[in-house]
């Protein structure tokens, strides 16, 4: 539109400034509407005009009539400007890349500043702690190759299965089945909150064996966009979605193995327990660790005859515990007696000399508090004997061991295993 074609007696929309403005804009592309007097104006984006109007030093007016009137001109001027000039205007400097359509190989230049490092292992019978150790001096080993910044936490779980579930009561009253981990679930919080921003792991499955625990780390590690990498193997980083999906797939992997090494090791305590032998936590009364495991501690078996005796005797377990504590015996794992620790002892079927099995392939589960629910019959109906050397306890209650099985005959049917093949 020509200008002279607006109506007598208006006023120009826009000054000498703005004008020059609205025709680099309109060459540039951006949309330019025409009122009903023929002005000339932007109207998508205002405010952008004002703004760029403020920070922009125009055109003379030479420049300004050539680059309208020679596009090769215009083309040639815009190639040769400086990347933060716009078509001869000062604009402001490029914002530095905000995205990318490979977010690992972006990320592959990041330096972590705050390195944390996950070390695991299942099973430390005498608590040594060698194997974590030895990861820990893999992911030292890591983060120097890769250049990180010194690490600034260290989760370690020694002696921690990441397979097995425990119940769990939540504040609610609903009931879940979840792996304890607190060094890993503190691991997740500080990773999510900015305390370590990457992580280097000793292998996949010293990190997750369960795919629930994978997923949870996954969701933060898409959040935070954050390096997550092994020190084993190809060092698969989580940042990176073709590696989540062949983590998912190993996870699957380790998973299958753990239930598999259950079921043979409950397969071995269930034949074990059979034979009459002692399965899961040694009770107090025997030696609990060591070469001596299962043997007789002398002063731990007076302690458990007297407390079968004077049950007997008509003595409460409240009564029973506070005269421990009154005489200064040593309780088997607190500090002080208490009536709950002496009636789980009483209830306990090996004090008996009967076989306790509570493993998997029950059919049923145990009652918690019922000495009965654990013990194993044979197919007669009568419990199984253990081979395990007793204190006075059985012999003073139920007398000689050949009499102990009519002492014990149950008048129920025993509880059903499930078949188990190897």
């Amino acid at each position: 539109m020509r200008a002279d074609r607006r109506n007598p007696g208006d006023g120009p929309r826009h000054d000498h400034r703005g004008q020059q403005l609205v025709e680099l804009v309109a060459g540039h592309g951006s949309r330019i509407e025409v009122s009903a007097h023929g002005d000339q104006y932007p109207g998508a984006w205002p405010r952008s005009v004002q703004r760029i109007h403020r920070i922009t030093k125009p055109l003379s007016s030479s420049e300004s009539a050539r680059y309208r009137s020679h596009p090769s001109t215009r083309s040639r001027h815009r190639a040769h400007s400086s990347p933060h000039r716009l078509g001869g205007l000062r604009g402001p400097r490029p914002c530095p890349r905000q995205v990318t359509l490979n977010l690992h190989d972006h990320l592959a230049a990041y330096a972590p500043k705050r390195p944390g490092a996950y070390l695991r292992i299942r099973s430390d019978r005498f608590g040594l702690e060698a194997g974590v150790d030895r990861q820990l001096e893999d992911a030292e080993d890591t983060r120097s190759r890769l250049r990180w910044g010194s690490f600034a936490k260290v989760y370690r779980e020694n002696d921690t299965s990441a397979f097995k579930k425990r119940k769990v009561i939540k504040p609610d009253g609903s009931i879940d089945w979840i792996v304890l981990r607190p060094e890993f679930r503190q691991l997740l919080a500080d990773l999510a909150n900015g305390v370590i921003d990457s992580v280097i792991f000793y292998d996949l499955d010293r990190l997750v064996r369960q795919p629930r625990d994978l997923e949870d780390l996954i969701d933060i590690v898409e959040y935070v966009k954050r390096p997550v990498t092994g020190a084993t193997g190809g060092r698969m980083n989580l940042i990176n979605d073709s590696d989540r999906h062949m983590a998912r797939m190993m996870g699957v992997m380790a998973l299958k193995s753990s239930e598999d090494t259950a079921r043979r090791v409950a397969r071995q305590h269930l034949s074990a327990a059979q034979n009459g032998l002692a399965q899961g936590r040694i009770a107090y009364g025997w030696v609990r660790k060591g070469e001596r495991k299962g043997q007789l501690v002398p002063h731990e078996a007076d302690v458990v005859v007297r407390i079968f005796q004077d049950f007997m005797s008509g003595e409460s377990a409240y009564s029973i515990a506070r005269s421990f504590n009154a005489e200064g015996i040593q309780p088997p794992a607190a500090r002080t007696w208490s009536s709950t620790m002496v009636a789980k002892m009483l209830r306990n079927p090996r004090y008996a000399g009967m076989v306790s099995y509570a493993g998997k392939h029950r059919v049923q589960a145990a009652t918690a508090g019922d000495g009965w629910s654990l013990v194993l019959f044979d197919d007669e109906g009568r419990p199984l004997l253990g081979s395990w050397e007793l204190p006075q306890t059985a012999q003073a209650v139920t007398g000689p061991q050949h009499e102990r099985a009519d002492w014990t005959r149950a008048t129920r049917p025993g509880p059903q295993l499930a078949p188990s093949p190897m």
